[in-house]
């Protein structure tokens, strides 16, 4: 496929993100990626559910959770 397809593919197609960790870099990571447009920001996921609260909360997630193995699978 050409570049510039795939650059149009990208640029039309909604990305949903389910971020994995909710440590420093994805704060750093979500920042630029809750910039973008056509990116959903689905799930943010940590074993300290305490952190995947308060990064959804901040960073507007539609849910949490503290098993991305459930999340992936569902």
């Amino acid at each position: 496929m050409r570049r510039s397809v795939l650059r149009f593919i990208f640029a039309t197609t909604m990305k949903r993100l389910l971020l994995i960790g909710c440590g420093n870099m994805a704060q750093v990571h979500c920042s630029q990626l809750s910039a973008l447009q056509g990116v959903r920001l689905v799930c943010a996921v940590d074993i300290d559910e305490k952190k995947a609260i308060a990064f959804r909360d901040r960073y507007g997630f539609e849910r949490m959770a503290t098993d991305y193995r459930a999340e992936i699978a569902g």
